[in-house]
């Protein structure tokens, strides 16, 4: 945007660390990353951001082997009609309910361990949770709705490159 063209550095501290390249809880994010090799995954599971946050609570990030599969679209104009698309949790990779997108709330991390080249999280929002598994090689998805009427549970994925469904 041009505020950042306006309050950017002239030059990068090289003097600042690295970010890590380990599969990490950054708690005060709310943000569970999972990495292996070339292949970077994130669920979102924490706090609403300040009033600014998305209705995008559990959503699920994934880049690998140069593609970015499972974007985070983030936010377009502001001054655009498109800003009421961003603003719906459809247009995120995250759990919706019955048609509707998420009210404003937190998530929470349940759960999160790494061990011996595995890794798993499970974040929860309302009646929903999500548990992520990832190891060298894979990366599980699980999508669990918990509640005692019919309800219709739906899970947007914008994907991106090339792929197809391979049926028996």
């Amino acid at each position: 945007s041009w505020w950042m063209l306006a309050v950017a550095l002239p030059e990068f501290d090289h003097s600042s660390p690295v970010p890590a390249r380990d599969t990490v809880l950054l708690e005060g994010q709310g943000l569970a990353v999972f990495r292996s090799g070339d292949r970077y995954a994130s669920l979102e599971c924490g706090i609403l951001g300040g009033g600014h946050g998305h209705p995008d609570r559990l959503h699920l990030t994934l880049h690998q082997d140069g593609v970015h599969w499972l974007p985070q679209p983030g936010t377009g104009s502001y001054v655009s009609a498109d800003l009421f698309w961003y603003r719906s949790t459809l247009a995120h990779n995250a759990p919706r309910i019955d048609g509707v997108s998420q009210v404003p709330g937190d998530a929470t991390c349940d759960w999160f361990d790494v061990a011996d080249g595995w890794a798993w999280v499970r974040g929860g929002f309302g009646e929903t949770s999500r548990t992520i598994i990832a190891g060298r090689d894979y990366l599980l998805d699980l999508v669990e709705l918990s509640s005692d009427e019919q309800r219709t549970l739906e899970l947007p994925w914008h994907l991106a490159g090339e792929w197809e469904v391979v049926s028996p």
